[in-house]
């Protein structure tokens, strides 16, 4: 964060989506996790990452919330697992998904009036949009359709 402030650019952090554990430990080992389980490393990172946003006085799109909203098992969850034809994957997100995470952070640009001429999505395998057929379904793809559209 403080090397991208440095060079004069605006910084949004997203917090990150509860997993489904069941899923993921089919895939990997539940002992790997030693005493912090998957949801709750994710609600400490999700704290750090908010007392950073404040610190840093720099805008936070809580997607956690959102991702919640919609659960971590169902037909109707925001993450890939059985119940939505997406497997035993657990963590990455639907198209669904991938598009309620552009929702998130272009509402966040809107609301604190960011107009940004380029954006940059740093991050991981849900910045790369695994599990989805087409790039045009990735969440920076979708963050560009919904920022190009405010334009109009």
């Amino acid at each position: 964060v403080n090397q991208i402030l440095a060079q004069k650019c605006k910084v949004i952090l997203t917090t990150v989506p509860p997993c489904n554990e069941e899923c993921l430990f089919k895939r990997h080992k539940k002992e790997k996790f030693g005493d912090v389980l998957p949801n709750d490393r994710i609600k400490i990172f999700n704290r750090i990452l908010a007392e950073t946003a404040k610190e840093k006085k720099i805008p936070l799109a809580d997607f956690y919330s959102v991702a919640a909203k919609y659960g971590t098992s169902g037909k109707n969850s925001l993450l890939r697992i059985p119940a939505n034809n997406g497997g035993d994957d657990g963590i990455h997100l639907t198209a669904a998904g991938y598009e309620m995470l552009a929702q998130c952070i272009a509402s966040t640009i809107r609301q604190v009036g960011y107009t940004p001429r380029k954006v940059l999505c740093l991050g991981d395998s849900l910045t790369y949009g695994i599990g989805v057929k087409s790039t045009g379904q990735t969440y920076p793809a979708q963050l560009k359709k919904f920022l190009e559209s405010s334009k109009k």
